[in-house]
């Protein structure tokens, strides 16, 4: 369109001048034509570092399980009727783990994957005021909200902890 619109200036322009700047408003490596950001596979960076790194073996005796979160969300079945009985499954997973990292992500909403989760749609905020609240029917939709996932992720510590100085507890109505 800068093109066109050079053609029919009063004011002479000068085209190898113009052609030094791009004309999209991201450049190619970044996104697309419509300023939609690329995604990039990550993974085929991963073995582009790697592979110079010999792999190493570590003592039986020193093993650390990460937990993928999100997989574990996604994986529950058989969900419980209350978000403090979702945490209270999540949390028994766990505890057959005698060391963990338990770790999950949510993107910040001018990101590449901000910007395509909002182009997928995710489903409304859910309002999560403690354990007792009832889960939603579509739990995966839940999921896809990253606020929720940020709030069920902030019970389940607050169910951790109250379950790590009382272990007796069972159920998330005795919280």
């Amino acid at each position: 369109m800068l093109l066109v619109k050079a053609q029919f200036s009063n004011h002479a322009l000068d085209l190898d001048e113009l052609m030094r700047y791009p004309l999209k408003p991201v450049p190619h490596s970044l996104g697309t034509p419509d300023g939609f950001l690329c995604k990039t596979n990550k993974a085929t960076l991963m073995n582009a570092i790697l592979q110079d790194v010999a792999p190493s073996s570590s003592p039986n005796n020193a093993t650390l399980f990460i937990q993928d979160g999100n997989a574990l969300f996604h994986e529950l079945t058989n969900l419980a009727p209350t978000f403090g009985g979702i945490c209270l499954q999540l949390l028994d997973i766990m505890v057959s783990k005698k060391d963990f990292v338990f770790s999950t992500d949510s993107y910040f909403p001018n990101s590449i994957n901000g910007q395509e989760i909002m182009r997928r749609s995710c489903c409304r905020k859910f309002n999560i005021d403690g354990p007792e609240t009832r889960r939603p029917v579509d739990f995966k939709e839940f999921l896809s909200n990253d606020d929720n996932k940020m709030q069920l992720c902030n019970l389940l510590l607050r169910v951790g902890v109250v379950k790590r100085q009382h272990p007796d507890l069972r159920g998330a109505e005795q919280q």
